[in-house]
């Protein structure tokens, strides 16, 4: 006899379940393939330009000792930068649709570039990609490894004065606070050592360096009367358990280098060195009145406040907090007097002889130390 029953109702949902259940295996797999070879073939084709440009600089057509050194343009596989005017890349395959690269005597050090869509940027000698992007680089979005790694290659990353923020716990609730790029210049005089080695040139001045702009924690300086480095305002900042450094993001503190800022003590050309990631700025270096520091020739007004020397400029006590204080710190000592730099509420200078009143605190820190000043290059050096 011929059976005619069909599928019941239940039968017809189990399997109109496991359909479903298969369909939301299998469709996230096949879309993580898919991502996986676009970011291959953006990783392949951009390592395949980078090989055009080296057959490129050996070929006939290169001029003989010519060496490539600058910021460069991709557009459709065409390089435009210094000495390569519409120079279209001799590559297989895909060509980048857009991107930069930064060289150094024709060698690549840093850059970006496009594939469908996809951005392959170059670290350590090779591109990787991790999926769609612009290859734009933002200081106020990038990630603190990107900031870092473009700063090191090109001291222009980002414009002077750029803005960026943060999110830390120090009061038991997390708030942002913004941070300023204030230094990207490395003199010769940051090299300068005495016999023994020791700096003779404060660090804080020198090579990357980013400060708070807006006042974070209102405290004491206390301690000795001789110079900041005896002082528990910089136990605070750096070494003690509740420090302002541990309560940094991760991915910050990963690209923060030591500095060592060097200072005088009050009436004394002793010359005080400590080393530390986060350090108050001096006289100078906010470019005020440096002929009050017996140290105002181990250090220079930093680029920010070189080229934005008024009172508005330093005007960092606004702040997020809701702090009180109106005036913060800085590690310069007074040599005519007994007393502490400070910067008023108008951004002037101001002085205190009372190292237990609470001032604000808005420190600096370095993330990359040029150990020359070709303009293009920098070399991170992690001490």
């Amino acid at each position: 006899m011929k059976n005619n029953k069909g599928f019941t109702l239940i039968e017809l949902l189990t399997i109109i379940v496991l359909l479903t259940i298969l369909t939301l295996i299998t469709v996230p797999v096949t879309q993580k393939i898919i991502k996986n070879a676009k970011i291959s073939t953006a990783e392949q084709s951009a390592e395949g330009f980078a090989d055009g440009i080296d057959k490129y600089i050996t070929g006939e057509n290169f001029t003989e000792n010519l060496e490539l050194t600058g910021y460069y343009t991709i557009t459709n596989g065409i390089m435009n930068g210094p000495d390569m005017d519409n120079v279209k890349i001799p590559v297989q395959g895909k060509r980048p649709t857009s991107g930069f690269l930064r060289l150094k005597e024709n060698t690549i050090v840093g850059g970006c570039l496009i594939v469908n869509e996809y951005e392959a940027k170059f670290r350590d000698g090779n591109f990787k990609s991790e999926g769609k992007g612009t290859c734009t680089s933002n200081f106020a979005t990038d990630s603190w490894a990107d900031i870092k790694y473009n700063l090191s290659v090109d001291r222009d990353a980002y414009p002077i004065g750029s803005l960026k923020t943060v999110k830390m716990n120090l009061t038991g609730e997390e708030k942002e606070y913004t941070l300023r790029l204030i230094n990207t210049s490395h003199p010769a005089a940051c090299e300068t050592r005495d016999i023994a080695g020791n700096m003779k040139y404060s660090q804080s001045s020198c090579g990357v360096v980013i400060e708070f702009v807006t006042i974070i924690e209102n405290r004491e300086l206390n301690g000795s009367e001789a110079d900041y480095s005896k002082t528990s305002l910089r136990k605070h900042l750096n070494t003690d358990e509740d420090s302002i450094y541990n309560k940094l993001p991760d991915d910050l503190k990963a690209v923060i280098i030591e500095t060592s800022p060097l200072g005088t003590g009050y009436n004394s050309n002793t010359i005080y060195s400590y080393s530390e990631k986060l350090f108050p700025l001096a006289l100078k270096e906010v470019n005020l009145h440096s002929d009050w520091d017996f140290g105002n020739n181990i250090t220079r007004p930093l680029d920010f406040y070189a080229t934005n020397n008024n009172n508005n400029a330093r005007k960092k006590y606004t702040s997020t907090n809701n702090m009180t204080s109106s005036k913060y710190w800085l590690r310069t000592r007074d040599n005519h007097w007994n007393e502490y730099q400070i910067i008023n509420t108008d951004g002037s200078r101001g002085y205190t002889s009372t190292i237990t009143e609470k001032y604000g605190i808005a420190p600096a820190f370095r993330i990359a130390e040029w150990v020359n000043d070709t303009h293009s290059f920098l070399i991170e050096k992690n001490k």
